[in-house]
């Protein structure tokens, strides 16, 4: 039997009172989810969205893991006041995706039931 999956890679939502950092000319800002080859954040108050197609380097700090990975891609869509980003590769590897699930499942074992 064959599944169909909308994504061609796993996505880790976060709750609001759990999520990890991204860090972009300076400003800390809130990862809403993450993938191996996408991001997606809060886009910094008072500051215009960038256009899509845009390029972005910053460094993500996530849950599970202490030190800064470095991360670069191109704006995909900005609505409301997020951001979505395609990592270019590495992007962010699978071994982190699958340590912010552990950490996430431990610390809200009731969404993850």
């Amino acid at each position: 039997m064959s599944f169909a999956f909308d994504r061609a890679t796993y996505r880790i939502p976060y709750p609001p009172q759990a999520r990890p950092r991204f860090y972009l000319d300076g400003a800390e800002l809130e990862v809403v989810d993450c993938s191996e080859s996408g991001l997606r954040f809060v886009a910094p108050n008072g500051k215009p969205l960038p256009e899509p197609d845009a390029r972005l380097a910053g460094q993500v700090r996530l849950l599970s893991k202490p030190e800064r990975l470095s991360v670069e891609g191109q704006v995909l869509r900005c609505y409301g006041n997020e951001v979505a980003m395609l990592l270019d590769k590495p992007g962010i590897p699978l071994q982190a995706i699958f340590g912010e699930q552990r950490y996430l499942a431990r610390r809200f074992p009731a969404r993850y039931r």
